[in-house]
């Protein structure tokens, strides 16, 4: 009887120490699950938060003709509208003698998309003053068509091109859109803008370049 009730204290004593290894490991286990995700679930708030963060507008800037080229460079390109890319080319030599409004766009940059409203309201103030507006639309990232609906949702009627090969933004040197360039009657650079500009600042290179 001494010896059964030994080993049935011996064996009381083993079920809890068992139970509690049991125990142990399923906790572990448990931790281990919830450490794994912790990557996943950092990943994933860190994609919420860049997509709710509006992209942050280019840093806007002046130059004046320092550093620019003195006179605009010559370009041709073929002619895009609001229905699409046609076979029809532009000399950009064509505008000689008059005040050039050039602006570059993509037609997926959210800063041209937001400033197409202002580049419309210079173009109703100053087109009858005899300012040629043309805009060079470029072919990175945005097909013809996307361009061409860029051009209907901004009631584009002046002048724009496709840079099929990216070369006219190589050629003036435009690394970021939207980019600004007003040009006098002699075809030299009066002014370079970039990023989103009050309507202001456009009006005033414009003035600029109409008093030279």
């Amino acid at each position: 009887m001494a010896k059964r009730r030994q080993r049935r204290k011996e064996e009381g004593e083993t079920i809890p120490r068992t139970a509690k290894r049991r125990q142990r490991k399923r906790e572990g286990s448990r931790w281990v699950t919830v450490v794994a995700f912790i990557p996943a679930l950092v990943l994933v708030g860190l994609l919420a938060y860049l997509l709710s963060v509006p992209p942050a507008p280019l840093p806007s800037g002046t130059r004046t003709t320092e550093g620019l080229p003195a006179e605009a460079p010559d370009f041709k390109l073929r002619i895009i509208t609001p229905e699409g890319l046609t076979d029809k080319e532009f000399t950009f030599s064509s505008t000689s003698g008059s005040v050039v409004f050039l602006d570059f766009v993509f037609s997926w940059c959210p800063h041209c998309n937001n400033m197409g409203p202002t580049v419309k309201r210079l173009h109703e103030e100053y087109s009858g003053r005899g300012v040629v507006f043309v805009t060079v639309a470029g072919s990175s990232g945005s097909s013809p068509s996307a361009t061409a609906k860029f051009l209907r949702d901004h009631g584009v009627s002046w002048t724009a091109v496709y840079d099929e090969r990216m070369s006219v933004f190589q050629l003036y040197g435009v690394s970021g859109t939207p980019t600004y360039f007003v040009i006098d009657r002699d075809g030299r650079i009066v002014r370079e803008l970039i990023g989103e500009q009050p309507y202001e600042v456009l009006k005033a290179a414009i003035e600029e370049a109409l008093r030279a």
